[in-house]
């Protein structure tokens, strides 16, 4: 699969980048990332932002999926753009901000048979782990 980071604004993006970039099923094409302050919080990692914009990231075919780390109120209009455009989404949490853009995601995941997930980074962290054992 070829993913492409489509903002960058939050910590646990770079976890993700991290998963990403480990697992030999997965291949990233690069980035985009519409300010300076989204692309300094990649520092550390090597992910290139190579894609000029979100517009040149939807056309290019060689993109499966986009993965969504950009501001919440941004993160909707974004998604609805990628499943449009016939790419997989997969997002940091909110997906989106309202109950509009929700809907039209659903109806156009349906209707393009496109998957959308959200980001769940500590879901195996040591400390979940260790809820899951008392429970």
């Amino acid at each position: 699969m070829n993913l492409v980071f489509v903002g960058f604004r939050h910590g646990h993006t770079g976890t993700i980048y991290n998963a990403a970039k480990a697992n030999p099923d997965i291949t990233i094409l690069g980035g985009w990332e519409a300010t300076e302050e989204g692309r300094a919080m990649a520092a550390g990692t090597t992910l290139e932002f190579n894609y000029p914009t979100l517009e040149a990231v939807l056309a290019d075919e060689r993109v499966d999926a986009i993965s969504l780390g950009g501001v919440y109120g941004e993160r909707g209009a974004h998604a609805i753009a990628a499943l449009k455009a016939g790419k997989h989404v997969y997002g940091d949490k909110p997906i989106c901000t309202t109950l509009e853009e929700l809907e039209e995601i659903e109806k156009l995941s349906k209707e393009k048979n496109l998957k959308v997930g959200c980001y769940l980074s500590m879901r195996f962290s040591n400390g979940m782990k260790t809820i899951r054992d008392l429970i």
